[in-house]
């Protein structure tokens, strides 16, 4: 597999999983184009979101060890670290992250 120039990852809670389904539906309006593969990197939840990885970490995983997880896991030169509470309000512009990359 090549390797990616940036991966969205997305470090969840298993406890806010309610949050979820309103994080990718907007992630998803928000930048429909977003050719960057995304990462959800939780705890024990498998949720089926489209075009949306999960990485199990564990039952008692903090965030700092679901963090080394993606890093360790993910191969990407860059990773875009996301919290599933920042929610995307406007469009992204898939342009411009290429241009920054």
């Amino acid at each position: 597999m090549e390797k990616q120039e940036l991966a969205l990852v997305v470090i969840g809670f298993d406890g806010y999983e309610d949050v979820w389904d309103h994080y990718f539906e907007l992630l998803e309006r928000f930048w429909p184009d977003n050719p960057f593969p995304v990462y959800l990197v939780n705890q024990e939840k498998r949720p089926n979101y489209k075009n949306v990885t999960i990485i199990n970490c564990g039952a008692d995983a903090e965030w700092s060890k679901k963090a080394q997880a993606a890093v360790n896991q993910i191969d990407a030169n860059y990773i875009c670290l996301l919290l599933e509470d920042f929610f995307a309000g406007e469009v992204i512009h898939t342009q411009e992250i290429q241009d920054t990359l």
